[in-house]
């Protein structure tokens, strides 16, 4: 092909060449955004994210997080021990029975 015959057809399709053109300037800026700005937020995000899962892992964390799922632990733990409630009266007349059988 020589230059006559491409400069022919853009002639004959300016249009086409221009809606061509403004896609291949899109499609290199979402490049260059992609490239220069999201991917290494993204690898930073990673990171971070897996520096804080491997220390909530060790026990080193103390994030909102780490202490709120440490506090469930701790609360599910605490209500196991939690006497219920139908069983509650019959503590209480064994404890008072208990405390009497003590004084006397």
């Amino acid at each position: 092909m020589n230059y006559g015959l491409l400069r022919d057809i853009v002639g004959l399709r300016p249009r086409s060449f221009a809606l061509l053109g403004l896609l291949v300037l899109v499609n290199l800026s979402l490049a260059i955004y992609l490239a220069l700005w999201q991917k290494p937020e993204l690898e930073r995000a990673q990171q971070d994210w897996f520096a804080k899962r491997q220390a909530v892992a060790s026990g080193a964390d103390q994030s909102a997080a780490a202490r709120y799922h440490k506090g469930l632990k701790d609360l599910e733990t605490f209500r196991k021990k939690l006497i219920d409630k139908k069983e509650f009266a019959a503590f209480l007349s064994e404890l008072f029975a208990s405390a009497k059988s003590k004084s006397a």
